[in-house]
């Protein structure tokens, strides 16, 4: 990195900032995915710190150590609560389908509401399955509920959701 920012000086005035920027060099004020480990749980989350804080981004996954289960938790969007609110109002389940989009592949969302978050939702994925796979490889969550699609997450940190899959991954025996 040494070399790197040696490198920018010899460009002119902002040019050496805009270079830098492009070069995708990562700060530790950067928002990114991050891996919080926490005595024998783990949280992956979009932040700007690596301090332990409230201040996340949507979404959110959390698991126990080797368990396979991961709990995402996210903010749910108008366009995802009106989902929800169709789905709900034709008596149906609020079953998402989880990018790589198999056919057979759904999860049952949840709902739940915070004073501070407002309106949220939830599933739980295998960290071991295709759509978690397919999420380590470009860090954004894409699911759709009654023709409605979401995507959300970060392309950045990466090396943080790979770290997060492996402590997450049920050990074989």
């Amino acid at each position: 990195m040494k070399g790197e920012f040696q490198a920018f000086g010899l460009l002119p005035g902002g040019a050496a900032i805009l270079a830098l920027l492009a070069s995708g060099t990562a700060f530790a004020d950067e928002t990114r995915w991050r891996f919080f480990d926490q005595k024998g749980r783990a949280l992956l989350a979009i932040t700007d710190t690596d301090e332990a804080t409230d201040a996340i981004g949507s979404p959110s996954f959390d698991c126990a150590a080797g368990s396979d289960r991961v709990e995402v938790r996210g903010d749910a969007s108008k366009p995802l609560r009106r989902a929800i609110a169709s789905v709900i109002s034709a008596d149906q389940y609020p079953k998402a389908n989880v990018a790589p989009f198999e056919k057979e592949s759904f999860v049952m969302l949840s709902v739940s509401y915070s004073e501070i978050s407002g309106w949220q939702y939830g599933f739980d994925l295998s960290a071991s399955g295709p759509q978690f796979e397919r999420f380590k490889q470009t860090g954004v969550l894409e699911f759709k509920l009654a023709g409605t699609a979401i995507r959300e997450g970060s392309r950045f940190g990466l090396n943080a959701v790979a770290k997060f899959q492996a402590f997450c991954k049920q050990q074989s025996k």
